[in-house]
């Protein structure tokens, strides 16, 4: 039977999330090494401000369609390295930062014992986009500056700026329709004219 009372039993999951843009007075929350479903370790990030959480993910880069080359890897390893040394640059000094390590696991671990001892009563100016898949997160660039502490040195200004590049509208992500291929003219004139057919794909 149906009951009202039961339903307030129902965990709500909902989470407000960070929005896309430059945000100040962000704090650090926690860092972890973990597996996906598929088994692939990755670093997990989550950074705060008033109970809205961003998430960064970084997978270990790999040999695909746009990265074809040891090269190409290679710059893929750099390119997360430079970013990882943006967030740790903001608790630590670079003489502080001295990484010594063979795989992504290592570098990993690396990266999230070292956040998850930072003071995390530093607050951050972060700059929060649109990936690809329309989930917001950190830029995945290593060129440019997409986060710093509040308090800068002092008579330096915040470099954080909006880069054209920089999606900070959610991109329309189409769902993808599957083609259907070689349907015969039989089986498009008996089936779908006969709704009595064994076979037809009519739902009456």
């Amino acid at each position: 039977m149906y009951s009202k009372e039961r339903t307030y039993k129902i965990e709500k999951k909902d989470r407000n999330f960070i929005p896309a843009g430059i945000n100040e007075d962000v704090q650090l929350k926690s860092a972890k090494v973990t597996k996906s479903p598929m088994g692939n370790t990755f670093l997990e990030i989550t950074f705060e401000k008033n109970g809205a959480i961003l998430t960064d993910t970084e997978y270990e880069p790999a040999m695909g369609t746009y990265t074809t080359t040891e090269a190409e890897l290679q710059q893929k390893e750099d390119n997360q390295f430079s970013r990882m040394m943006q967030i740790l640059l903001c608790f630590y000094k670079d003489e502080d930062l001295v990484f010594n390590g063979e795989s992504f696991n290592d570098f990993a671990n690396w990266v999230a014992d070292k956040l998850n001892a930072a003071d995390k009563s530093i607050l951050l100016r972060v700059k929060c986009v649109f990936n690809n898949k329309g989930y917001i997160t950190l830029p995945s660039y290593a060129k440019y500056t997409f986060i710093e502490p509040m308090k800068l040195p002092e008579g330096k200004n915040s470099i954080i700026v909006e880069l054209g590049i920089d999606k900070f509208v959610r991109p329309v992500v189409e769902d993808k329709e599957e083609t259907v291929t070689n349907i015969s003219s039989d089986y498009a004139t008996d089936t779908l004219k006969d709704p009595m057919s064994a076979n037809s794909e009519l739902p009456f």
